[in-house]
């Protein structure tokens, strides 16, 4: 990260997590970012218009992919918090 700039646009893409080192580094410096989940968003939304013939709603396909996201992390949270228990003998 040291060569990267300001005046860079850094792209990521991976999603898991949206939040990424990379992404945070090159926001911190002030660089324009794209995230990997706008990534896949975007390239979903183009698959949609290339087989449908009709335009997809990006921002409404970024909120559910988020909210997507968002509950497999929550599951794996409790599946961690679940197991710490049984291993305490609870």
């Amino acid at each position: 990260m040291s060569l990267v700039e300001p005046r860079h646009w850094v792209a990521d893409i991976v999603y898991r997590p949206i939040e990424t080192q990379l992404v945070l580094e090159a926001r911190a410096k002030g660089c324009r970012v794209l995230d990997g989940g706008r990534m896949a968003v975007g390239q979903a939304a183009d698959a949609f218009r290339i087989f449908t013939g009709r335009d997809a709603d990006p921002e409404r396909m970024r909120a559910h992919f988020l909210e997507l996201v968002g509950a497999e992390v929550s599951r794996a949270e409790e599946s961690k918090a679940d197991k710490a228990l049984a291993g305490a003998g609870h």
